[in-house]
C-alpha cells in the first residue's frame, strides 16, 4: 500500500512538469531496472495477508488437489476423545467456498507474528486447519513454508498430515510453536489434547488457541444446524489456559469474552509460552 501511494505521488508530480513525457520515460526504464527488488519475494508472499488473494490461491490448490489429483483422504481411525460429527462437519464445507476458507484466524496469527521469541525458522504445527488457509496466512507473515506442518483429520494438502490432536504422529519436542485453531469445540477431552500439545512442544514454546464462543446450547445449535459436534463448550480464556494448568508460563496475548457480549457469538483468544 506504502508503494502504491509512492508511486501515485510521483506520477502527479510528473503530470505537472512541463518535460513529463521524458520524465515518465525514466521512471518507467528504474521500475523495470529494478523489478526484482521492488517485487521481491517477501513483496508476493505478503500479498498472502490479504484475505481475498489468499482465498483465491487456497481455492486454487484445492481444485487441483481435490478435484484433479483426488487426494483428499480421512483419517480411518481416531480416539474416543474426538466428537462424532467432527468428521462430517468439517467435510460439508467442501460444499461452500464461504465456510471452506474463514479469514478468522488472521486475528489470532497476527499478534502470534509480532512475538519476538518466533523468527523465521521457527517450525510451527497447526492443529485443525481444515484447508490450507491458515498455512498461506502464515507465509504472509514471514513464516517459511518448509517449516510449517498442520495436522487435521481430515487432508488434501500435502502440507497437512492426517492424525487425530489427542493422539499426534511427532515426537517429544519436536515444535517450537503450535497454532490450535478453534478445534478444542470438537474434543470431548481438550484436557487431554493439552497435554498432547505439551508432549509434542518444545520447552518454552508458543501456544496459540482460538476457540468460537457461542452462547446457544449444544440442543439449540442442533435445532439451528440439524446436528451438533458434541465436543466441548468453552466459555472463557481462564477455561482454555485451565487445559494447560502448571505448563502455562507467560500470557502475550488475551482475548476474553466480557459481559455485554456474553449473548454473542464471538471468539476466545490466547497465546502464551510453555514451562516444561
Amino acid at each position: 500500500m506504502h508503494l502504491l501511494k509512492l508511486t501515485f505521488k510521483y506520477i502527479i508530480f510528473l503530470l505537472k512538469e512541463p518535460n513529463y513525457f521524458e520524465q515518465y520515460r525514466t521512471f518507467l526504464l528504474s521500475i523495470t531496472e529494478n523489478f526484482n527488488q521492488i517485487f521481491d519475494e517477501r513483496f508476493t508472499r505478503e500479498l498472502l495477508r490479504i484475505y481475498p488473494i489468499r482465498l483465491l490461491v487456497n481455492i486454487g490448490r484445492s481444485i487441483y488437489f481435490v478435484n484433479i489429483q483426488e487426494n483428499l483422504s480421512v483419517l480411518d481411525h481416531h480416539t474416543a476423545d474426538v466428537g462424532k460429527n467432527a468428521i462430517t462437519h468439517n467435510l460439508s464445507a467442501f460444499d461452500n467456498f464461504q465456510t471452506f476458507s474463514i479469514p478468522r484466524v488472521d486475528r489470532l496469527i497476527k499478534p502470534f507474528s509480532s512475538i519476538e521469541l518466533l523468527t523465521s525458522n521457527s517450525s510451527i504445527l497447526v492443529i485443525g486447519p481444515r484447508s490450507e488457509d491458515d498455512l498461506l496466512c502464515l507465509l504472509g507473515y514471514g513464516f517459511k513454508s518448509e517449516k510449517i506442518k498442520g495436522l487435521d483429520l481430515i487432508s488434501y494438502s500435502p502440507w497437512v498430515d492426517l492424525g487425530d490432536m489427542h493422539k499426534m504422529p511427532y515426537e517429544d519436542n519436536s515444535w517450537d510453536a503450535v497454532i490450535v485453531g478453534w478445534v478444542f469445540n470438537y474434543s470431548k477431552a481438550p484436557a487431554n489434547a493439552a497435554q498432547e500439545i505439551i508432549r509434542v512442544a518444545k520447552n518454552g514454546a508458543i501456544i496459540a488457541v482460538g476457540i468460537e464462543y457461542n452462547p446457544l446450547t449444544n440442543e439449540e445449535i442442533e435445532k439451528v444446524y440439524g446436528y451438533s459436534i458434541d465436543g466441548t463448550r468453552t466459555q472463557s480464556v481462564a477455561e482454555i489456559l485451565s487445559f494447560f494448568g502448571e505448563y502455562v508460563d507467560d500470557v502475550f496475548f488475551s482475548h476474553d469474552i466480557v459481559a455485554k457480549q456474553k449473548d454473542k457469538q464471538s471468539e476466545l483468544m490466547v497465546i502464551f509460552s510453555l514451562k516444561k
